[in-house]
């Protein structure tokens, strides 16, 4: 127990909170203890909990399943006359990380299958679904300095570009000329 107590004045970690418990596994005795009652948040670690929960209670094979449903008056030359739903079901996927960068690349797919069904034109609206989930977006833990990084962006039943919106500003070739942003 000197041994840690040495390493914890040595590191001097005044600015981290942490807690420490050491138990013998032969009789269940404290060896060693530091604020191991006190309540921490264990911020991003979570998610290996929560991965290993889900991992338990779904199974590996587990899959998402977005789909995209017609709903549809008519279809005639080539004009569908109704309405697009996508359902989601809370697949982080629908992303540039996975896509080349491009974060539409999963809708451009889809249309290109309402394409080759014959559609050139919809009549109608889109309709996002994203009911397969709770309403509470935000981790109400996480505290309001954290909540402008695009890891604490809110999260839903589908999610397009991780929930964030990226802007990209680059500087025209004229002095004192307006920028350009995409």
């Amino acid at each position: 127990t000197e041994k840690i107590k040495i390493l914890l004045e040595k590191y001097k970690l005044t600015k981290t909170n942490f807690g420490i418990s050491i138990v013998s596994l032969k009789d269940k005795s404290i060896l060693f203890e530091k604020d191991s009652e006190d309540l921490f948040i264990i911020e991003s670690n979570t998610k290996l909990f929560t991965t290993a929960g889900a991992l338990d209670l779904l199974g590996g094979n587990s899959k998402f399943s977005t789909k995209v449903f017609i709903k549809t008056a008519k279809k005639e030359k080539g004009i569908l006359y109704g309405d697009i739903i996508v359902k989601g079901d809370g697949d982080p996927n629908i992303s540039g990380r996975f896509n080349k960068g491009n974060p539409t690349a999963i809708f451009e797919l889809w249309a290109g299958k309402i394409k080759k069904l014959g559609v050139n034109k919809i009549i109608g609206n889109i309709i996002i679904d994203d009911t397969a989930y709770d309403r509470e977006f935000i981790n109400p833990d996480w505290g309001i300095k954290e909540l402008t990084n695009w890891y604490c962006a809110q999260n839903g039943a589908l999610s397009l570009n991780d929930n964030c919106i990226d802007i990209i500003i680059k500087p025209r070739k004229e002095i004192n000329s307006r920028i350009e942003y995409a």
